[in-house]
């Protein structure tokens, strides 16, 4: 009931299945009175990083989380730290540290954020003997010391460049901004696998969907430009390949039929637009999974070569009409 994972599965399905016919409830009180801890999980996450219009894809990732823990029997507490210093509405990030050392949750998971904060975040819990997981923390891969579960933006680009290349196209361009290099080392390295010159065109960083939408349309017109003009384009999101799309249809110019589109996260708007966009999926149900997975073999002790450290999740590609 605890979620142990010594157990067989059939065992633990047949118990579970007696316990909900009969209706038996842990009592986690009972349970915090004996191991002095709170028997709840916590996610800190970061207003300015899941109060914006990529929340769809954090919420996929609260539910994968949320729907392992409760299979396990626990409860999931979200904490929502304010950016901004002068917010008073949200408590701050000093406040709930000192305040979960009191209560002594029984794991902490955490989104990304800054990586000073993420580091001194988990200095501090780890030191209070509560376990932590970062939930694609940017610089994860870097430091060994703490669990983390990541996501292979690179690979995922790379491979996506290999589909085009196996669908005939030669000049494979790359538009988004060069300030953010994950998605770009991975286009890099798949050009020089194919032995092509890269083609880039370079925007700067929209921070916000409708910005992208607008700095796509506007890259429309310096691709058709360009000599050789690309007759495929990996996108660094869905908002800048949309607007790409748009872009092109008033060009005239044809999506796949002269320029190919491939998009990256397979937001909602992947799926209105006309072609439909071929996009690289971001993971996110299945990164909570996995982090709920991480903190549940920490929890219950499992010995240091069965734990899970570190993994990195890639994004599937996704296939529709724009590619």
């Amino acid at each position: 009931m605890r979620g142990e994972t010594n157990v067989a599965p059939e065992t633990r399905d047949r118990i579970q299945a007696i316990a909900l016919r009969l209706g038996y409830r842990p009592n986690l009180a009972a349970r915090s009175l004996r191991s002095r801890r709170s028997h709840e999980v916590v996610l800190i996450a970061w207003s300015a990083t899941v109060f914006n219009d990529a929340a769809e894809i954090y919420l996929q990732r609260i539910q994968g989380l949320e729907q392992r823990l409760r299979e396990a029997g626990l409860p999931l507490q979200i904490h929502v730290v304010s950016a901004m210093e002068n917010d008073a509405k949200q408590m701050p990030e000093e406040d709930l540290l000192s305040e979960l050392e009191l209560r002594q949750p029984i794991g902490v998971a955490m989104f990304s954020h800054r990586p000073s904060t993420i580091a001194s975040c988990c200095d501090r819990l780890l030191g209070a003997g509560i376990p932590v997981v970062v939930i694609d923390h940017v610089a994860a891969d870097e430091d060994e010391s703490y669990m983390h579960i990541s996501i292979d933006r690179p690979e995922a680009v790379r491979l996506a460049v290999h589909f085009l290349a196996e669908r005939a196209y030669q000049r494979i361009a790359y538009v988004g901004p060069a300030q953010v290099p994950t998605r770009l080392d991975g286009y890099h390295k798949g050009m020089r696998e194919l032995g092509r010159e890269p083609l880039h065109l370079y925007t700067e960083v929209g921070h916000t969907s409708p910005r992208y939408f607008e700095i796509g349309r506007a890259a429309a017109a310096a691709l058709a430009t360009m000599t050789p003009r690309p007759d495929a384009v990996q996108c660094y999101s869905d908002a800048l390949a949309v607007g790409l799309l748009d872009g092109l249809r008033a060009l005239g110019l044809k999506v796949p039929e002269d320029v190919a589109v491939v998009g990256f996260d397979d937001r909602m708007i992947a799926q209105l637009c006309t072609p439909q966009l071929t996009t690289l999926a971001q993971p996110s149900f299945e990164v909570g999974l996995a982090a709920a997975d991480a903190l549940l073999s920490s929890i219950h002790h499992e010995a240091a070569k069965d734990r899970i450290h570190a993994r990195r999740i890639v994004p599937r590609l996704v296939v529709r009409g724009s590619a």
